[in-house]
């Protein structure tokens, strides 16, 4: 059975994975016996779908007490591989420019980046598997339905998305209030990966160590950080500028 942005069943769950539907995670009831839950793990791990195991009463809230145990949460994207997205760009002539959410957790600013990212020509938003917001309905509304037309990939970590990134010739620049070089000072006509994190924890220490440089963006009053989806509109606005991409 589905019911709008939720498939709650364990047969739509499996035939949504079979066939590649888009799903950003499935959350199952905690205690349920491991034989009743066996295909869906082993399906939802071969399309790199997470899974949380959460309280009844969640799934309750969320499905009005309709469900098996378990609801999957469609998602308004389909995710692409790193691993794939990548060559093509070199294959395509062009300097690769990716975007990675190390921890943003807001529907609303995940939306708001996704709508920066389509606008600057950002070749790939990278999310992890975890520890991000679900981008539904509701972060499709907030990109003003351009979340859809942006290239996502869903990765295990962020950490492992820029290593992997880092030995492909890609420079990380992971942008945080601790940084020591200005945006503004940074070459970014060189292939690069915009690392950042959410407004309270910022960029997380194992990916800023995987980093070439931290940067930080001009603040001329007392302020801990901006907004994210505001700080990823002014960094993509110097590549913009660098890379001579703007019209006007």
């Amino acid at each position: 059975m589905r019911s709008g942005r939720f498939i709650i069943s364990f047969e739509a769950i499996a035939r949504a994975l079979s066939e590649g539907k888009a799903i950003s995670k499935i959350l199952i009831q905690k205690g349920l016996p491991l034989d009743v839950i066996a295909d869906i793990k082993t399906l939802s791990k071969r399309a790199d779908v997470p899974i949380q195991m959460v309280p009844v009463e969640k799934l309750d809230r969320l499905a009005r007490g309709k469900h098996q145990g378990v609801i999957a949460i469609r998602s308004a994207v389909n995710y692409y591989r790193l691993e794939d997205v990548l060559p093509m760009v070199y294959e395509r002539g062009e300097v690769p420019l990716f975007l990675a959410l190390d921890g943003v957790t807001d529907v609303r600013n995940v939306g708001a980046i996704a709508r920066t990212v389509f606008g600057a020509g950002v070749h790939a938003m990278i999310i992890p598997s975890t520890g991000t917001a679900p981008l539904g309905d509701d972060a499709q509304t907030a990109s003003s339905d351009t979340l859809s037309k942006i290239t996502v990939c869903r990765h295990p970590s962020i950490h492992g998305a820029v290593s992997y990134l880092h030995l492909n010739g890609i420079k990380i620049c992971s942008a945080d209030s601790s940084g020591t070089v200005m945006a503004s000072e940074v070459d970014f006509l060189d292939p690069v990966c915009l690392v950042i994190g959410d407004e309270e924890e910022g960029v997380s220490k194992a990916v800023k160590s995987k980093s070439d440089q931290v940067i930080r963006l001009p603040i001329s009053k007392p302020l801990d950080s901006y907004n994210v989806s505001v700080a990823v509109g002014m960094l993509l606005y110097e590549v913009m500028r660098q890379r001579g991409a703007m019209n006007g």
